[in-house]
């Protein structure tokens, strides 16, 4: 059974990207955050439900990383200081584009670059590897349940997963998770 922190680690690269689009960086790592206590308080909330938690995670993830983004209160605030209108009346991204540190653009080239990198990554797997990494990690089905659709045991898929397919995927993307996204 996939436990909430589980949860949070599956969906932490794609809370960076979320929060890298859509979050100044000066609140970039309490949209993490956020996102991350969101998704663990969720994946608590529905941990007896038996449907695939990945969409609904995915969905809180991104409303916790916009609530950051338009000045909402965080966990364990009040209320922000400074913060004198209703920041659900926002007219647009746009408007909250307008307030943040720089150049808007320049803050989406980080996750453009992650994105493209991932991408390089999977599109080196084999049909059945790729189905295989999307629909476990991303999709957050049970391994039991993806081996059936791809034809093979649970026992073998847990062996390429181990052997051949965690040891590639974590040299080819060393250097995401050491890069200064977080």
């Amino acid at each position: 059974m996939t436990t909430a922190t589980d949860h949070v680690a599956r969906l932490d690269p794609l809370i960076r990207i979320m929060a890298a689009e859509r979050v100044a960086p000066s609140l970039r790592a309490d949209a993490e955050q956020e996102a991350r206590i969101a998704v663990w308080q969720a994946a608590q909330a529905h941990a007896d439900d038996p449907r695939p938690l990945g969409p609904l995670l995915t969905v809180v993830a991104r409303r916790a990383v916009r609530a950051v983004a338009v000045g909402r209160p965080m966990t364990g605030e009040q209320g922000r200081r400074g913060v004198t209108r209703d920041p659900l009346r926002v007219g647009g991204w746009a408007e909250v584009d307008a307030d943040r540190d720089g150049d808007p653009q320049a803050d989406h080239a980080d996750a453009v670059a992650l994105r493209v990198e991932v991408a390089r990554v999977l599109a080196t797997l084999a049909p059945w590897e790729r189905a295989f990494v999307v629909r476990w990690l991303l999709d957050d089905r049970p391994m039991v349940e993806v081996a059936a659709e791809l034809g093979m045991s649970p026992g073998g898929l847990a062996n390429a997963w181990s052997r051949r397919l965690r040891p590639m995927l974590a040299a080819a993307l060393a250097d995401l998770a050491n890069s200064d996204l977080r």
